[in-house]
């Protein structure tokens, strides 16, 4: 998704945008509503007091960081307001916030992987006979031409096979969820490492200063304002994006293995 698919195909992009929509809202809503709990939690109960303890996507999203998320792949939502003068451990407690969002979103990436492979698996279970091709691989039709798909081919590349199979064994209906299911999980993957990076404001900042930098806990409105200024220029150049996607890329390299494992388990390959 970006701005150069919006110009070139407004259509595709529009149905784009609905498929990843359902991915966004829980992955940015989830994520601050952990962070507010936790603090809630350990005694702060500003974000409670001030309606942000909600799964009500209004209360959470952010303008810009939206439309970063729809336009450019990445993006924020609203932080919630933390009061750290009701932590009983400073530092500890300011941590644990700051880390609560992130592993929200490794929880929903997992889980995500679990419906991806679920998905195929079913998929791969739906294979009539008469389209199965020698060992280990199977013939997919795709816009009236046939395939050869390999099950390895399966498990290391899952984003691709909504249309390799799917849609062609389980119909376009769960063609359309299983694409939101990945993008579901590569949402949350991408919010995961994004939130890692050590830039005000976001958690990784937190997480570089509570452990080694020991500075204030809250970086000053100037600093803030600079780092997300540095954020939305890393992210329209493209270099943030393409720094994110090796990472992503490599985390997915071993979820695939994974799904091999899984699939040699279960008698598929």
């Amino acid at each position: 998704m970006g701005i150069q698919a919006l110009l070139s195909d407004p259509l595709s992009y529009l149905k784009d945008i609905l498929y990843i929509l359902p991915a966004i809202l829980p992955a940015l809503v989830l994520h601050e509503c952990a962070h507010g709990w936790v603090a809630f939690r350990l005694g702060d109960p500003t974000a409670k007091m001030m309606g942000r303890l909600t799964l009500n996507p209004l209360k959470h999203l952010d303008p810009v960081g939206t439309l970063c998320m729809v336009f450019l792949g990445l993006g924020w939502a609203r932080p919630v307001p933390v009061n750290p003068r009701y932590f009983r451990n400073l530092r500890r407690d300011d941590l644990l916030v700051s880390l609560a969002g992130i592993t929200a979103n490794l929880i929903m990436f997992f889980i995500g992987c679990l419906l991806v492979l679920f998905f195929l698996i079913a998929g791969l279970r739906a294979i009539p006979e008469d389209m199965l091709y020698g060992s280990g691989e199977y013939l997919a039709e795709v816009e009236g031409a046939l395939y050869r798909v390999g099950f390895a081919d399966v498990a290391a590349y899952p984003l691709s096979m909504k249309d390799y199979l799917i849609a062609p064994y389980l119909g376009g209906v769960w063609g359309v969820v299983y694409e939101i299911a990945v993008n579901f999980t590569l949402v949350n993957l991408a919010l995961a490492i994004f939130n890692l990076i050590p830039i005000p404001p976001l958690d990784g900042y937190h997480v570089l200063n509570d452990i080694i930098l020991k500075r204030p806990l809250f970086a000053s409105p100037q600093v803030a304002r600079i780092g997300q200024g540095a954020m939305l220029l890393l992210l329209w150049t493209g270099y943030l994006g393409k720094a994110l996607s090796a990472v992503e890329n490599w985390v997915i390299g071993g979820v695939g293995a994974g799904f091999a494992g899984v699939f040699r388990a279960a008698g598929l390959m």
